[in-house]
């Protein structure tokens, strides 16, 4: 291991015992590795290296995600998967879960061909039986223990073919992943892996507060060297549960993420964002990147590599948060003489701080040096062109090279018990060996374009330009039906006074609330995007909100209390 990791808390096993081996994501020549349990901090290696020829070279050391807000009493709570020992599991299940669930199109495909050969699945495929769909029939059978969770958050996202919120494989559904936003769009990804996250705040010994459910996922392609065959994405889907499970309603919440880049050699880099793409980068501060020993370097034109937030937390009133604030820090045992307010945090508070956009000792991020101490205020560091020298850059400001790191966050909102946000992340690397190491982040930039066109077009493989085409290594899962089981965005959930509804933009279709006992209480056209329902007078319970689209349906729950 390269550097000793200074982290404010020791999280220990209490319910689930998991190894360290490491589990692999591989697209291309970019490679992820995961511990067992999930974690993106590794115990050999980095967590994001680039293969060539047979010979690993680090792109990121360990990546790990923050959640930190205020409790009713005013107490501030901070979660935080970084770490090489988080707590892994289902909330409400007590079982040993030492590897992740891993689906591939292929597995999918085949079940999918199965099912619509006669209606019946003759040749069942343990990773789609297993997979930890709300109410799996036959999870138990494939895992050895009951799910037993009934959250109305469903663990593994499926295709739900009618509509009853059951995972059945039996009846042809199948894993697969949905964004918010993208309607009945659906997406089978060439293989993916999804980890279970019980997390406890800081200091506190229930590991039953916070859930999160984190995808790792990759779209394999016939071109090599194409920018969707080198990338991987990361999404964390993160649930506040109910009050009964130990959680608490959050006030000024943000959403943070934490980078530590490693181009090679990690003692000699830079840190940098595209402010309009939401997106953090790393590169070589030399034309050159030598040997650290043991790590090896990439020698003359270094590779670059970049993280891109896809997909926001919403905001109190539904509007989705892109970067509010990127921080970067020095590690100081490897960049001795930096200030102390710009290294790594070492408690909730300091860590709060960069959350929030500023240093250690609470002092603004300023717009020139390594952004303490003059300058004028700024949100995103380095948010110049190194490559054009216009702005502010490190490179530009001649700032001693080192072992970078970042906090990348959004924020604040009010996480309401029950409501769940995603944080969907991308991970690209751009590398031409006869290309100059400042001239190949604009190689990234358009690898970075290319990835949020494919987002912005819900993962569509069709809607890219032909010299960014992704031929699949599988044929695409073709879904016999439109319908899904993709959830409404409503907020606050639970209420008491009104809710506030999101639909898909551009389409109408009929709003309908049902009781607990299936009694239809209202039902109303929807001509717009949102909607506010006053609940005032509805007796207290769970309902289920129902809306039909012209192409698709979608459905949650909401607990008036």
């Amino acid at each position: 291991m390269k550097k000793t990791l200074n982290l404010f808390i020791a999280l220990s096993f209490v319910g689930f015992l998991f190894g360290q081996e490491p589990v692999y994501l591989t697209n291309g020549d970019l490679s992820a590795q995961f511990t067992s349990n999930g974690a993106t901090t590794p115990s050999n290696g980095a967590f994001l290296e680039l293969e060539k020829e047979g010979q690993k070279l680090s792109l990121m050391y360990e990546v790990g995600l923050f959640v930190s807000g205020f409790d009713p009493a005013g107490n501030l709570k901070t979660y935080t998967t970084r770490g090489t020992e988080v707590e892994s599991g289902i909330i409400g299940v007590d079982a040993t879960i030492t590897m992740p669930w891993r689906v591939t199109s292929d597995q999918v495909a085949a079940h999918l061909a199965d099912f619509m050969d006669n209606g019946t699945i003759d040749d069942p495929i343990p990773a789609i039986y297993a997979w930890p769909g709300n109410g799996n029939p036959d999870f138990e059978e494939y895992n050895g223990y009951s799910l037993g969770l009934d959250s109305g958050v469903a663990v593994g996202q499926f295709w739900d073919g009618n509509l009853n919120g059951i995972y059945e494989p039996s009846q042809g559904e199948y894993p697969a992943y949905f964004t918010q936003g993208c309607g009945s769009s659906l997406v089978v990804p060439t293989e993916m892996l999804l980890y279970p996250f019980a997390l406890s705040a800081v200091g506190s010994d229930n590991f039953e507060s916070v859930q999160v459910y984190l995808t790792a996922f990759r779209f394999g392609c016939t071109e090599e060297e194409g920018t969707l065959n080198n990338s991987l994405f990361l999404s964390y889907r993160v649930a506040l549960f109910p009050l009964e499970f130990g959680a608490e309603p959050l006030d000024s919440t943000y959403i943070g993420f934490f980078i530590d880049g490693d181009i090679g050699c990690y003692a000699d880099d830079y840190v940098g964002t595209f402010p309009l793409r939401n997106s953090v980068y790393f590169y070589n501060a030399d034309p050159s990147d030598s040997n650290c020993d043991p790590i090896e370097g990439f020698g003359a034109n270094p590779a670059v590599v970049g993280i891109d937030l896809l997909r926001g937390p919403l905001s109190d009133t539904g509007i989705e948060l892109g970067l509010t604030s990127v921080m970067p820090l020095t590690n100081a045992s490897v960049s001795p003489g930096q200030p102390l307010a710009t290294t790594d945090y070492t408690n909730p508070v300091s860590l709060r701080n960069y959350l929030m956009g500023q240093w250690l000792d609470g002092q603004p991020l300023l717009d020139e040096g390594f952004g303490y101490g003059s300058g004028n205020p700024a949100s995103l560091a380095f948010s110049g062109d190194p490559v054009q020298g216009t702005g502010w850059t490190e490179i530009g400001e001649n700032n001693t090279p080192g072992d970078r790191r970042a906090i990348m966050s959004s924020g604040p909102f009010v996480y309401e018990l029950g409501a769940i946000n995603e944080y969907l992340l991308s991970f690209t690397f751009n590398y031409d060996p006869s290309s100059g190491h400042l001239a190949q982040i604009n190689g990234l930039r358009d690898r970075i374009d290319v990835l949020q066109s494919f987002f912005d077009n819900c993962f569509d493989t069709g809607s890219l330009s032909p010299g960014d085409g992704c031929t699949l290594l599988v044929t695409e899962v073709e879904t016999p039906l439109e319908q899904t089981n993709n959830q409404l965005g409503i907020y606050p959930n639970p209420t008491q006074t009104e809710v506030t509804i999101k639909f898909p933009a551009l389409e109408q279709g009929t709003l309908s609330v049902y009781t607990a006992d299936g009694r239809l209480l209202l039902q109303k056209r929807i001509n717009s995007d949102i909607t506010t329902l006053d609940c005032s007078q509805w007796p207290s319970g769970l309902y289920l909100l129902r809306w039909e689209g012209e192409h698709q349906v979608l459905a949650q729950k909401l607990l008036v209390d």
